[in-house]
Order: C-alpha cells, then sequence, then structure tokens
C-alpha cells in the first residue's frame, strides 16, 4: 500500500474543513487542528505541533469570520486571520510543507464594476477584510517555495450560518 501523505486541516470543526473531511481523497491522512486544543494564535503550539507532525500539506480553513464582530474585535480577528496564518506559514516553511490558506473577497473595496482579478489592488472596508488581508500579505511575504491562497466569496453548506439550500422530497 503506498504511503498517505499526511495533511494538517487546521480549523478542522468548521463548515468548510468538514466538507474537506468528507471529500478528501484517500492519499491523504488527514490531521484535524481546532480549538480549544489547537489554538491558531499561540506561535509556539502552532510550530510545535506541526514540527512533532511533519505534514506534507497544511489546510488553513480557521478564521475569525464574524464580520460584524470584527468591527468591535479588530485585535481578535487580526491575531487569528492575520498571526495565524504567519505562524502557519513559519510551520511550513520549517517542515517543507506546502500551504493552503483560505481568504475572503472582502480584501477588495467592492467598487469594481468587473469581477475582481487576483491581482488587483486591495482596499478593505471592513475590520474582517483588513484581518484577512494581514494574513494574505504575512503568506506572500513568508518564505515559502509553495503555498496556495484561495479567495472565496461567500461559503455555503450544511454545518454553518448561511443560506444552504436543501433539495426538496417528491
Amino acid at each position: 500500500m503506498p504511503k498517505r501523505s499526511r495533511l494538517a486541516l487546521i480549523g478542522s470543526n468548521g463548515m468548510l474543513a468538514s466538507m474537506i473531511r468528507r471529500v478528501a481523497p484517500p492519499q491523504y491522512k488527514i490531521a484535524p487542528f481546532d480549538l480549544p486544543g489547537f489554538d491558531l494564535t499561540d506561535q509556539n503550539q502552532v510550530l510545535r505541533t506541526l514540527d512533532e507532525l511533519r505534514p506534507e500539506v497544511i489546510v488553513n480553513c480557521a478564521a475569525y469570520t464574524d464580520v460584524d464582530g470584527c468591527e468591535t474585535r479588530e485585535d481578535v480577528a487580526t491575531r487569528v486571520n492575520g498571526e495565524g496564518v504567519r505562524y502557519l506559514a513559519e510551520a511550513a516553511q520549517n517542515v517543507g510543507a506546502t500551504l493552503m490558506h483560505i481568504s475572503t473577497d472582502y480584501v477588495f473595496d467592492g467598487a469594481n464594476t468587473e469581477p475582481y482579478v487576483e491581482d488587483d489592488p486591495t482596499g478593505p472596508r471592513s475590520a474582517y477584510g483588513r484581518s484577512k488581508l494581514a494574513g494574505e500579505q504575512a503568506l506572500i511575504k513568508s518564505e515559502l517555495e509553495r503555498f496556495f491562497l484561495v479567495r472565496t466569496s461567500w461559503l455555503y453548506g450544511p454545518g454553518g450560518k448561511n443560506w444552504f439550500i436543501r433539495e426538496m422530497p417528491g
């Protein structure tokens, strides 16, 4: 049997990570990490935990996503969405892992009349957007040779606050 690649799934109890666990190819051995046992804002814990696991891939689904709450707790949002990403990038660098980080379209100002493209100028208008941009910048400035930065505008599905559309019987 071929060796399974170790994948550290950060924010493993969230909606996106739950779906990743459901559909991940069998060649990945997923190691789930989330609060309360794993604190993304604790640099020493992040570095130590991922050094012990030595994953080939790190997928960061963790985020402080309460957009309205970020306005009054921007410091917390920035620690999670900004500094936490920097710690993951450092850990990935240390173990030679590829890091995939999920971000948001909130890093833009929303004024475009055309769809945004990767290299459009950012200009977040909210604390949430600023905190997510801080994470993007930390990742881009890191010394990682291989990473993926994925921006999404909305997540929907079972297990989260969203407009999940269910199939009606009949």
